[in-house]
């Protein structure tokens, strides 16, 4: 009996201890739109990697003045950063060309867990959107805390 419940506690100390140290993710969404990415660790503000949700329009006689909303995302403490940018381009040209600009609007930091609210895409005509922090667990990363044990 001792070596069950002996068992058993081990295998819930490694499971909590994998968790405690889980990957961050962060998901930007709005309505049914959702992209999301890992942050990485350290911090910028241009270039890539980067995740985006299109622009929606804030009421229906409205239309937004930006294509899509893009975030930037680091490791900052236990959570992440977010930069939140507002993105117009010009009709036809591609996504990460010459033709697009971007405007920051946000700047956040998550906890895990966490969500938030950005309403400044409010003045662009759109929806707001939301920010998630997450943490992503592997199956291998569990097996592995619980085979160290």
């Amino acid at each position: 009996m001792r070596t069950t419940l002996y068992s058993v506690l081990l295998v819930l100390v490694a499971f909590v201890s994998a968790t405690a140290q889980g990957v961050t993710r962060v998901d930007i969404t709005e309505g049914e739109s959702r992209a999301g990415m890992q942050p990485v660790t350290t911090p910028y503000a241009t270039g890539g990697p980067w995740a985006a949700v299109p622009a929606r329009a804030l009421t229906p006689d409205l239309t937004p003045t930006v294509s899509d909303f893009r975030i930037r995302t680091w490791l900052e403490g236990d959570g992440a950063r977010v930069l939140v940018f507002a993105v117009t381009r010009k009709s036809g040209s591609l996504i990460g060309s010459d033709d697009e600009r971007e405007i920051q609007i946000a700047s956040v930091a998550l906890s895990n867990g966490q969500s938030l609210q950005i309403t400044a895409t409010e003045k662009f005509n759109a929806r707001p959107i939301t920010l998630t922090a997450l943490r992503i667990y592997t199956a291998e990363a569990m097996r592995r805390r619980i085979n160290e044990r």
